[in-house]
């Protein structure tokens, strides 16, 4: 279950129920803050068994790698329609965040051919 913590006490401890009530269910709960576990019904917490898995954030260059990667081998975007800064830049920016480089990477480049621009490029640049 992806972003739980968006899900509220009685909504999640419900949910949580039901599907513990099925039988032998694996679950994996994903979540930007551990605040959600703190809201659970003890008959929750003590029916399953939560283990806490911690992602640290990504450097910035594997944030750089990631984003490469979406524009090389997966041909995200044109060859030449970005250059290593802007994808240095954005990785920056991200602050350890893929999804957030990867949209403000998608962002970028909508905003490029909105224009019609062929490029990619710096806020600064573009004005």
């Amino acid at each position: 279950m992806d972003e739980i913590d968006k899900l509220n006490g009685k909504d999640l401890n419900d949910v949580l129920y039901m599907l513990k009530n099925l039988g032998k269910v694996g679950l994996i709960c994903i979540s930007n803050t551990r605040k959600y576990f703190l809201s659970l019904n003890p008959r929750i917490t003590s029916r399953m068994q939560f283990k806490s898995i911690n992602f640290p954030p990504y450097s910035n260059q594997e944030l750089l790698t990631i984003l490469r990667q979406r524009v090389e081998d997966c041909r995200a975007l044109y060859p030449n329609s970005y250059s290593k800064e802007i994808l240095e830049k954005i990785a920056d920016l991200a602050a350890g965040d893929a999804r957030i480089a990867i949209q403000t990477l998608r962002n970028a480049a909508y905003n490029a051919e909105k224009t019609n621009r062929t490029r990619i490029t710096d806020g600064e640049s573009a004005r």
